[in-house]
């Protein structure tokens, strides 16, 4: 279950292995790649919640300097109404991911349980 890539690769690649072998470490790698991938999309959308959370920290302190009445001020209010928005989105997206990644890592044994290498 653990079997990284590199080394499914080389016993797939291995002239020894048996095509059986070949086809369940391939199917194993790739749900290990799925849940990699999943991982990885999560990972990027959680960067982007930090990255609006340092922009709208940087926003709000410089809203503090300006009048209330000004085309910047305006403008900073609606890019946070914008942030917001997309923050909620990526929430439910982060959640998301995170519950298909969690499915995906309880497929991983299932699969090893089932593999047919006969």
């Amino acid at each position: 279950m653990s079997l990284g890539g590199d080394q499914a690769a080389q016993y797939i690649r291995n002239p020894v292995v048996s095509q059986s072998v070949k086809a369940a470490l391939q199917k194993l790698a790739a749900l290990q790649q799925k849940v990699a991938d999943t991982a990885s999309r999560s990972t990027l959308k959680e960067q982007r919640v930090s990255d609006i959370g340092s922009d709208q920290s940087r926003i709000r302190a410089n809203m503090d300097r300006l009048s209330q009445s000004s085309d910047l001020y305006k403008r900073y209010v609606k890019t946070l109404s914008d942030e917001e928005d997309e923050l909620a989105k990526l929430r439910d997206d982060i959640a998301k991911l995170r519950d298909l990644e969690s499915a995906r890592r309880k497929d991983v044994p299932d699969c090893v349980q089932t593999l047919e290498v006969g």
